[in-house]
């Protein structure tokens, strides 16, 4: 009832603010009904996100543009350049468009320290150093780092680690709504992570039935670049 009632009224101020259209609403409301867990990330006033510009609340699921523009809704000029993961104080994740298949290292590079990095930034940043170094490839990383569709005010797309992986996971249903809405491929199946298992296995998560899995570095799992967005 408690969730009826501030729906309602999340409404009432929007008509009453003229701050969104008819459309922008329904297409919210939608969300909201239709999804399962909606309620458990997608605040009330969410609602009150006025086209073009920040909304108040920035949550999972919502689209950002190539200049920075959060919305909770498809714009008609701009260019959707990913949907938000999950929000981290000010900041938030957010998953590019793009996915494709490759190995983790196809010469098995090996790094110990990347079995404790759970910033998937910093861990990217280290595969791209020490493979210039040894001279090995990290087909995963390298893609995700030189990934165009991850370029969005100066940001730097990157592998995510394993515990990134499974916080986008938890707003899985939200976000691959929004990439449903701008035709992307939804997050479905295995996908390698920047985390290492040990010298030649690397960690994945598989985004069908929640498992974390190992795989030997040189075969081909999913791969989707990330970044952040400052709030």
């Amino acid at each position: 009832m408690e969730q009826k009632e501030a729906l309602e009224k999340a409404l009432r101020n929007v008509f009453q603010s003229q701050s969104m259209t008819l459309d922008q609403v329904m297409t919210l409301v939608a969300r909201v009904f239709n999804e399962k867990y909606a309620f458990n990330s997608i605040d009330a006033a969410c609602l009150r996100a006025k086209a073009g510009q920040r909304p108040e609340v920035v949550c999972p699921g919502m689209f950002v543009y190539n200049d920075g523009t959060i919305t909770a809704e498809v714009l008609l000029q701009g260019k959707v350049k990913g949907v938000i993961g999950y929000v981290d104080g000010q900041k938030a994740l957010a998953v590019s468009l793009g996915q494709t298949s490759l190995p983790w290292s196809s010469d098995c590079l090996n790094i110990k320290a990347l079995q404790e990095i759970t910033d998937g930034q910093e861990a990217t940043f280290l595969l791209i150093g020490e493979a210039k170094k040894q001279k090995k490839k990290i087909e995963a990383a390298r893609w995700c780092f030189d990934a165009c569709d991850a370029r969005v005010n100066n940001s730097v797309g990157f592998l995510p680690s394993l515990e990134e992986l499974k916080k986008l996971f938890a707003n899985k249903a939200l976000i691959n709504f929004a990439l449903n809405m701008v035709n992307a491929p939804v997050l479905n199946g295995c996908y390698w992570s920047s985390t290492e298992f040990d010298w030649n296995y690397a960690y994945g998560l598989d985004f069908s039935p929640f498992l974390t899995v190992h795989y030997i570095k040189n075969l081909s799992c999913h791969v989707r670049s990330v970044f952040w967005i400052e709030l």
